[in-house]
């Protein structure tokens, strides 16, 4: 295989992962979590991959995805789909974002199918 077939099948591969990612976001929030959602709901699920908090302020810091207000709106739209949840503190200017089963699930059925497309590509 030459270098440009190659070149084309990994795009092709690239391409299928990229759509089979949509789609199952779609699929899990009904076609209603935008670019920006996910985004947020991607840090939220890192940080606690890593077993870092993550508080309300902290996610309304992610600046380049937009104005605290805007943030703050797809927070409570993730909570509203539950894809997040708030724990309960004591403090509650410190009540951590956690993802539900619904996200974790989310996440590992991407982790699937980008699985099966790249053995499937090979």
């Amino acid at each position: 295989m030459n270098i440009a077939m190659h070149s084309e099948h990994n795009i092709e591969t690239a391409i299928n992962i990229g759509l089979s990612i949509r789609q199952i976001i779609a699929d899990y929030s009904q076609g209603l979590m935008n670019n920006r959602e996910y985004q947020i709901l991607e840090f939220v699920v890192v940080e606690h991959l890593g077993d870092r908090r993550v508080v309300m302020e902290q996610g309304m810091g992610l600046r380049h995805l937009g104005s605290r207000y805007t943030l703050r709106k797809s927070i409570q739209t993730l909570i509203d789909q539950g894809f997040v949840a708030i724990q309960e503190s004591e403090d509650s200017r410190l009540r951590p974002l956690v993802p539900t089963e619904h996200a974790l699930h989310l996440f590992a059925s991407i982790g699937d199918r980008i699985g099966t497309l790249v053995v499937s590509s090979s």
